[in-house]
């Protein structure tokens, strides 16, 4: 009996479920814990614990089915009598009437599973909350199938889905919201349009872009039918992210400003990923801005994963433009709030952004630090595109740093998992790969290499409108060429790329701009342009340790001696 209440047991719970009188009841326990196979539990008036998990599992199966169903229906009943209001043991009552359900009870199964997934929700705990939505939907499964058992189990599906996206269990969360379609009234289109903006998102994070397609598109003929202008814009906004993720950059912020002057600004998180568009075709201004509604927005809602992902949005934003602090006060809260939450992958994701900020200041040590830490949670949640943007990450910070040996001895990985990509950011992913490939090349003295990849990646670029790695790509080749004699061209490619960052904006790849500028063909007026450029960035940046950083990097310490 015990060992059907759990690893930890009470002798009240105990003493109400057995049929011992009293004394018998004690001297069995007292034998039990004589022979070692139960001990007091610390710090809990007449509680119990097996003294080994593997103890309590060999009692329990040896327990038949039926008596297993009977037991567990005396514990739940046990509970429920011996409840205070206000101290409801939600999770135990949900277990043990979820495990008699097959034999009735299957009501208040159902009932205080999904309590207690409400009270986990509301506490943000959205794994538990999935895990007894499920076990609510396991007990309605033994009711017969009606009309009111299938309105419930719609809502039950659509309620664990959304706890399972929030903790990034995205095929799952598909599953149930896919699932729920298939329990819809054909008249109930409104609601059809919802769910299939919520198969659209969760279809995205699959890294299934043919299926979002799909799906916010039938809900976008929905919405103009229904004159539902708020499923129209998530559903739009999701056909965004989708030309983003082909790498229609300017189709999806066209598509997108559309979307948020219907909506009235970032209201929801389909639209918030508007934000990163902006940011891809260089307009880091308009981004700092999308990214701070969406960051009210997701405050306003009290929604941690909304809120992890606007802040990794909005500090990738400020960086972007050398407001550093402002950087790492975004992506210090998304840690917080990631890690208290468990919305791992979205934390992964942040801090492999956040990379991106130290390596462009020289804190190459940190950078590889948090490229290593991303890339660990990346595969601890099974998250890939954070996986594989973390493995370009440390190309770029071991080649930066002198540590081409080591970029060689990860290239091919990252490589193949960069060629066998596909859903999402594939097109960045290979231009970002090309960069350094072009580094590396220049790194080794192969000027042709080096010259041959840049090229490859400045027309990614500008296919793409990925204004950041054109100019990089520009830097790298100047680079080459003037290794190569060809002055004139070098010259070129370097004053493009000046031309390039100073749109952009990002004082750090101005600085990387002006400097190879400088190398080809120098004069005062650029000379000035860069230590203008040093000023911007430690403007920005408080922390000492990492202004010391920067002011230690070779080009920084070059231009100001």
């Amino acid at each position: 009996m015990a060992a059907v209440v759990g690893r930890d047991f009470t002798y009240p719970v105990l003493q109400a479920v057995s049929d011992l009188p009293e004394d018998r009841l004690l001297d069995v326990l007292d034998e039990a814990e004589g022979a070692r196979l139960i001990e007091d539990a610390p710090g809990v008036i007449d509680g119990y614990t097996f003294t080994h998990a593997l103890i309590r599992e060999t009692l329990y199966g040896d327990l038949t089915t039926a008596r297993r169903v009977r037991f567990h229906r005396r514990v739940a009943e046990a509970l429920e009598e011996g409840m205070k209001p206000g101290q409801e043991p939600l999770a135990d009552l949900a277990y043990h009437y979820g495990q008699a359900a097959s034999r009735g009870d299957v009501e208040k199964a159902v009932s205080f599973a999904v309590r207690a997934g409400e009270a986990a929700a509301a506490r943000f705990a959205v794994d538990e909350a999935a895990r007894f939505y499920g076990m609510a939907l396991q007990a309605l499964s033994f009711l017969p199938d009606d009309a009111a058992v299938r309105a419930r189990r719609l809502e039950l599906q659509v309620k664990s889905g959304k706890a399972l996206a929030s903790i990034g269990q995205w095929p799952q969360a598909r599953a149930q919201f896919e699932g729920a379609l298939t329990l819809l009234e054909p008249q109930d289109r409104e609601r059809r349009a919802e769910l299939l903006v919520l198969c659209s998102d969760a279809a995205f994070w699959s890294l299934d872009i043919p299926a979002l397609r799909q799906f916010a598109n039938e809900a976008v003929e929905i919405a103009n039918a229904i004159g539902r202008d708020d499923l129209w814009a998530d559903a739009m906004a999701c056909l965004g992210t989708a030309d983003n993720s082909e790498g229609n950059v300017l189709k999806a912020v066209e598509s997108d400003r559309r979307v948020i002057e219907v909506a009235g600004g970032v209201r929801t998180f389909s639209m918030a990923r508007s934000a990163i568009s902006l940011y891809h075709a260089g307009l880091t201004e308009e981004s700092i801005l999308r990214s701070s509604q969406s960051v009210a927005s997701a405050r306003s809602k009290d929604d941690p994963a909304f809120l992890v992902y606007s802040l990794s949005h909005y500090g990738l934003s400020c960086s972007g433009v050398g407001r550093y602090d402002e950087a790492q006060r975004a992506f210090d809260e998304a840690r917080v709030v990631g890690r208290r939450y468990g919305i791992l992958p979205f934390l992964a994701r942040s801090i492999a952004m956040s990379t991106g900020m130290h390596t462009a200041l020289e804190d190459l040590a940190t950078a590889e630090n948090l490229a290593n830490e991303a890339r660990d949670l990346s595969r601890q949640v099974a998250f890939p595109p954070a996986l594989i943007s973390t493995g370009i990450d440390l190309l770029f910070i071991y080649t930066r740093g002198g540590e081409l040996g080591r970029a060689e001895g990860i290239l091919d990985e990252v490589g193949q998992a960069v060629r066998s990509a596909g859903g999402w950011h594939g097109w960045l992913w290979r231009i970002r790969l090309n960069q350094v490939v072009a580094e590396m090349a220049l790194a080794r003295e192969d000027w042709r290499g080096a010259e041959e990849n840049a090229s490859t990646g400045i027309s990614q670029s500008r296919a793409r409108h990925r204004v950041k790695y054109e100019a990089l790509g520009l830097i790298t080749r100047a680079r080459a060429r003037m290794k190569t004699g060809d002055i004139a061209s070098a010259v070129q490619d370097a004053s493009s790329a000046v031309e390039i960052a100073r749109r952009l904006g990002d004082p750090s790849v101005l600085l990387e701009a002006l400097t190879a500028h400088l190398d080809v063909e120098g004069n005062d007026v650029l000379l000035g342009e860069a230590r203008s450029s040093i000023d911007k960035v430690l403007q920005g940046l408080s922390d000492e340790r990492l202004r010391q950083r920067f002011l230690d990097s070779e080009n920084v310490h070059r231009l100001l001696g």
